[in-house]
């Protein structure tokens, strides 16, 4: 009894917690680097023909730049010192509940629900061109049963920027 109310709980959770996209975003950053040094930033380069017909990414470069801009980094094309990349990916997501038990009519019997429901995520990564490593990163999860939408995208990236730069952890 007590297994068909936890997987009865579990399946709820799966149908009515992930109706509308939920975006957790989480950000990381090199401890040692001084973020008060990097005044400009570069996109590192991509397919573009792909990129020109995406208005996800039109939508992600805009928001970088608002929020950078708005913090004194700028964009430049040429020696950036700092270099810009992001990947994202969305898929569908099976989530089986088997509820094999004891039946009312006095068999061993059970049923099997299925639920789908789309999993994404969306990375931003800054790299230090010279040391050619990662010095920040932003990562925005989703699932729901729609994909997100261009707006919640560009605030998913909005928030992966707000506490940008970060201040450094240097003396640790």
């Amino acid at each position: 009894m007590l297994r068909r109310l936890f997987s009865g709980a579990v399946c709820l959770l799966v149908v009515f917690g992930c109706s509308p996209p939920n975006i957790a975003v989480n950000t990381d950053y090199d401890r040692t680097v001084d973020f008060s040094e990097f005044k400009t930033y570069g996109w590192a380069p991509m397919d573009e023909e792909a990129r020109a017909r995406s208005q996800v990414d039109a939508r992600i470069r805009q928001v970088v730049k608002n929020q950078l801009e708005s913090k004194g980094v700028m964009e430049v094309e040429e020696d950036p010192d700092m270099v810009l990349v992001y990947g994202g990916a969305m898929q569908d997501v099976e989530f089986i509940l088997d509820d094999q038990g004891w039946s009312w009519w006095g068999g061993w019997g059970g049923t099997q629900n299925v639920q789908t429901f789309k999993k994404g995520e969306l990375r931003l990564n800054m790299m230090d061109p010279d040391e050619k490593h990662i010095i920040w990163e932003g990562v925005a999860q989703t699932q729901g049963d729609e994909e997100p939408t261009l707006e919640q995208i560009g605030s998913a990236v909005s928030k992966m920027l707000s506490e940008f730069p970060p201040q450094s952890d240097s003396g640790q």
